[in-house]
Order: C-alpha cells, then structure tokens, then sequence
C-alpha cells in the first residue's frame, strides 16, 4: 500500500466530489443527478475557502482530503469563485436541485448564527475533511488531520 500527501490538484476535483457525494449520503435523499450537483456545489464552495490542502493518495487513487483556511490571509481566487457560482447555477437548473439547495442554504444559516452567538472570534478553521467510505481505517484520517494541526 503506496500512501503520499500533496496539495489539492484541479485533477483531484472528480475524485473528491465523488467522495463528498458518498460521506455525506447525498443520494440517499435526491436523485443521482441532484446528488452529483450538490457534491458539486459543496466542493467548489469549499475550494473557495481555504489556504492549506492535503490530498491522500493510496496506490494512485485520491482516498481523501483536508482543507483548512487562515482567516485573516484568506483570499479566493477568482477562478474557484467562478466555478462555484457555475456550480451552483448547474444546481439551480431542476426543481430538485433548487429544493435541495434551500435545505441546505437554511442549514449554513444555522450554522452562521450559532457562531454569531458563541461570541468568540476564531483564527483559523477546518474547511473540509473526508475520506472516501472504502479507505477508512486505515489511518488516512488520523494523517490529513495531523497535517491540518501542524499547518494552524
């Protein structure tokens, strides 16, 4: 088993939205289309948000990543903003896709206002952080994680 850890790739972006896709079940509540969309919009938004990326590879194959952001050196390029506001639109085309999006734009409110509420400003923040169901427990994690630590 061939493991190495390098910074995200735009070659990585199929692989991880397929993990996205698994980790957080999206089929399991939309059709496959609308599942592939919002893997979609939630990575591209992700990859707006970050300053330090870890990809996991074992044997070729993208088993993972963490991205972490700096807040006060964040800044996003235009590229990753342009790909998220594509992906969003490509959501936006199905009625699924517009419902889904609701549910989950009500769920980032909900998250905003609980860090509004805890009164506490943060230096740094945990972006992303998934492996890929088939690859878990096998240590991957526990490395990305320890990457992300040592980073902030």
């Amino acid at each position: 088993m061939q493991m190495q850890f390098r910074e995200y790739q735009k070659k990585d972006f199929q692989s991880l939205k397929e993990i996205v896709r698994k980790t957080w079940c999206y089929d399991e509540f939309s059709g496959q289309k609308t599942a592939s969309r919002l893997a979609e919009v939630f990575l591209s938004s992700c990859l707006t948000n970050y300053t330090f990326s870890q990809v996991a590879v074992l044997n070729d194959t993208v088993a993972g990543i963490i991205l972490a952001k700096k807040i006060e050196s964040h800044r996003c390029s235009p590229a990753n903003r342009f790909n998220q506001i594509k992906s969003i639109i490509n959501l936006y085309l199905s009625k699924e896709g517009r419902q889904v999006f609701q549910i989950f734009k009500r769920v980032h409110e909900i998250d905003m206002q609980l860090l509004n509420n805890c009164h506490k400003t943060y230096s740094a923040e945990l972006v992303l952080f998934a492996v890929n169901p088939t690859y878990q427990g096998k240590g991957i994690g526990k490395k990305l994680f320890q990457s992300a630590l040592d980073y902030m």
